[in-house]
């Protein structure tokens, strides 16, 4: 498990990676580490203090099938994957400028 207790943030590659090799995160409630929690139990929140923190990672240490159920949830971390596959994200990030430019779709058979 890996744990992002900020305090504020305005991006995290470390979630982005950790979450690629499907490692469970114990997070804070901050709106850009909670996204992926909106697709898939990715791990855990915490209230953001620190007695929350430390009673979320005692929680944790005691009940290690916990992270075992996470860690192993092959089809919720798939689904993270496809969220978060930069294919995906460049083609959604190309509809959307088609739509607010009205430009024509582009023809992506045989692109690679």
């Amino acid at each position: 498990v890996v744990v992002l207790p900020h305090r504020e943030i305005s991006q995290s590659g470390v979630l982005l990676s950790v979450l690629g090799l499907g490692v469970p995160v114990l997070v804070a409630p901050l709106p850009g580490l909670l996204e992926p929690f909106d697709i898939a139990q990715v791990g855990w929140q915490f209230d953001g203090t620190e007695i929350g923190l430390a009673e979320q990672l005692t929680n944790l240490t005691n009940n290690p099938n916990l992270i075992a159920g996470v860690r192993d949830d092959r089809t919720g971390w798939a689904a993270v994957t496809r969220a978060y596959d930069w294919t995906t994200i460049a083609m959604d990030g190309a509809a959307l400028y088609r739509k607010l430019t009205g430009a024509p779709a582009q023809d992506t058979a045989g692109s690679a």
